[in-house]
């Protein structure tokens, strides 16, 4: 899955209670969202591989527990509140 969206300030696909999720992706593409400030993905569990989040300056939180992700690249710098891998 790709989402563009310079605007985006906050993405959510998942949710707390995984008996409830119906998105069943393999993959996400964040393309172009430079105003990203929360990512929520929790318990999907299909989505799997690597999460590229290096080129999202203003990210704060990222929720992606309950995942088969094997890696989340981070951007470099303060900006991170909250991080739930």
């Amino acid at each position: 899955m790709t989402i563009c969206g310079k605007m985006l300030k906050q993405i959510v696909l998942g949710n707390d209670d995984a008996s409830t999720i119906v998105i069943a992706i393999t993959s996400l593409n964040l393309s172009g969202c430079v105003a990203l400030r929360k990512l929520y993905v929790t318990n999907i569990k299909t989505l799997a591989g690597t999460l590229d989040l290096s080129t999202l300056t203003h990210l704060q939180e990222v929720y992606a527990s309950g995942t088969a992700l094997a890696q989340i690249k981070l951007p470099q710098g303060g900006g991170l509140k909250h991080v739930t891998f």
